[in-house]
């Protein structure tokens, strides 16, 4: 799941394509994924689940998976 948020603002989390990840690897290759593409795309100071609603869904679920 990404794009959650909780304060302020609510954003409820997406689940990413429906594969199961079960090795440790897999996981952290993933959240690895998310923090380059965070650091990347994102704008200084903008919360990764800001980043994921300006970016769409679709497309950081195609960088973190694809």
């Amino acid at each position: 799941y990404i794009g959650g948020r909780w304060g302020k603002e609510n954003t409820h989390t997406v689940r990413l394509s429906p594969e199961f990840y079960t090795e440790e690897e897999e996981v952290m290759a993933v959240i690895e994924k998310a923090i380059f593409s965070s650091k990347n795309e994102g704008i200084a100071g903008e919360r990764f689940a800001d980043t994921v609603k300006r970016l769409g869904f679709e497309y950081v679920n195609k960088k973190l998976i694809g």
